[in-house]
């Protein structure tokens, strides 16, 4: 009876000396969670961010806004965003469709 008392001591001991280790360096590394504190050369060889033109749903309607073809409408609730999910084809979450009948 001794031994197993010994044993299960001396396990929550070794489980508790790890975890300690685990929460250290957690602690540790929190600041530099994903990179944070690198910065991002989005201008290399590979990306050219800012040498493309951007041809997504997002920046055709920014091109239609900006010729006038057109006008989105402010909503008090959700502001343009409901306007540009439909008008960039995205569609509406289904909660929306129910709330609007």
């Amino acid at each position: 009876m001794n031994l197993q008392r010994s044993l299960a001591r001396a396990t929550q001991l070794v489980a508790g000396a790890v975890m300690g280790f685990a929460l250290v360096l957690s602690g540790a590394w929190a600041d530099d969670f994903q990179g944070a504190t690198h910065m991002v050369p989005l201008d290399e060889d590979t990306l050219h961010y800012s040498q493309s033109r951007a041809t997504g749903p997002v920046a055709r309607l920014q091109e239609r806004i900006d010729q006038g073809t057109v006008k989105l409408n402010y909503d008090d609730t959700f502001g343009y965003l409901r306007e540009i999910l439909v008008e960039t084809k995205q569609g509406l979450p289904e909660y929306w469709k129910a709330r609007a009948k």
